[in-house]
């Protein structure tokens, strides 16, 4: 026999945000750096319209990661990304960190397509966005234990 693996049901804990999941590729990638620019120009015009709107300083790079991923600062606890290149990973990590600084992520990467330079256009991330903090390992991240447990003892 070997170690027991317990199985439970979970539910959204309805006073936190949902989870949001987000797909990340390239065309996306050049969306988010198309409208961070746009409104980095709005600021550099109006330096004041960041504090006026968001109550602090902010930069395009921030407000357009976080528009695109339909999540403020203070709703994400930890994110989980899935990736399948080096490059693009990268690239998204930044925006989350940027976007989420105080955010636990983990993730990894998956495929065939590990290369340091350069990156399939077809390759990308997927992201989850969790209410929660994620812990030393993988535990509810914002939902809460319903029904009772199940345990495995036994598996082919």
């Amino acid at each position: 026999q070997g170690d027991v693996v317990s199985f439970g049901s979970a539910e959204q804990d309805p006073e936190l945000p949902a989870p949001q999941a987000a797909m990340l590729d390239e065309d996306s990638l050049q969306t988010i750096s198309r409208e961070s620019i746009r409104i980095q120009d709005t600021i550099d015009v109006n330096p004041l319209w960041s504090i006026q709107v968001y109550g602090g300083k902010v930069n395009g790079s921030i407000l357009a990661g976080r528009n695109f991923l339909g999540r403020e600062s203070g709703d994400v606890g930890s994110a989980l990304v899935f990736g399948d290149s080096v490059g693009v990973t990268r690239r998204v990590m930044g925006i989350l960190d940027a976007c989420y600084p105080f955010a636990h992520k983990a993730g990894l990467l998956v495929g065939e397509q590990v290369g340091l330079e350069g990156s399939d256009p077809k390759s990308g991330c997927v992201v989850l966005l969790l209410p929660g903090a994620l812990g030393t390992a993988v535990n509810f991240c914002g939902v809460r234990p319903v029904g009772p447990e199940l345990q495995v003892f036994d598996a082919d």
